[in-house]
């Protein structure tokens, strides 16, 4: 038999992996109820408040944390930031993601009280991402490769950055080709060393 669900006749079993599907229930039913349904029901109504700590998950995905209560975001295992993910926190202030390599067009924006943004080896910053972030000071970019893709200048649109009261730090090594890369160049005078923190 194959691993595929099948149903050949009245008869046939239906399976799913080689695990008939009343064994399949019988699992699922006996499965631990979890008691703290607190997380679940704070993202649903957008209470989620505080400082956000996840280490599990490595996606945060579209609208995913949008237009909650948080105040910080640490995810040290997430690597994609989905389009608007966090878009409208209006009490975030920092932002810890040490692995982050995209983020997907108005992941962060209008965030008015967003002030530090660490990311790791970023390839992709999209469009808007940082849009009315108008107390952006500090944009950390750990990739020690190679310059992180900005899409359009319009990433920090109503920022500090745009504003020339925010500073974009990256690794000393990368400094110049950042300061004359498409798109960065419009913020040449804000880019700065790493080392400079």
């Amino acid at each position: 038999m194959s691993n595929k669900t099948i149903i050949q006749n009245n008869t046939d079993r239906i399976t799913s992996n080689n695990i008939e599907i009343d064994e399949l229930l019988s699992i699922v039913n006996n499965l631990p109820s979890v008691e703290n349904t607190e997380i679940e029901d704070a993202l649903v109504t957008r209470t989620l408040a505080g400082n956000y700590i996840n280490n599990r998950i490595t996606l945060i995905g579209t609208e995913g944390l949008r237009a909650t209560q948080i105040t910080g975001l640490h995810c040290e295992n997430v690597t994609n930031v989905g389009g608007e993910a966090v878009r409208q926190c209006n009490y975030l202030v920092n932002v810890y993601l040490p692995k982050c390599t995209n983020l997907s067009g108005y992941s962060f924006g209008i965030c008015p009280l967003l002030e530090t943004v660490e990311l790791g080896a970023m390839t992709n910053i999209r469009a808007y991402d940082f849009y009315n972030c108008s107390n952006l000071k500090t944009l950390i970019i750990n990739n020690t490769t190679s310059v992180c893709a900005l899409a359009n200048v319009n990433a920090f649109t109503g920022s500090g950055i745009a504003s020339g009261t925010g500073f974009i730090y990256v690794p000393n090594d990368l400094v110049n080709s950042y300061k004359t890369a498409t798109n960065w160049s419009t913020y040449a005078t804000q880019i700065k060393s790493i080392n400079e923190l």
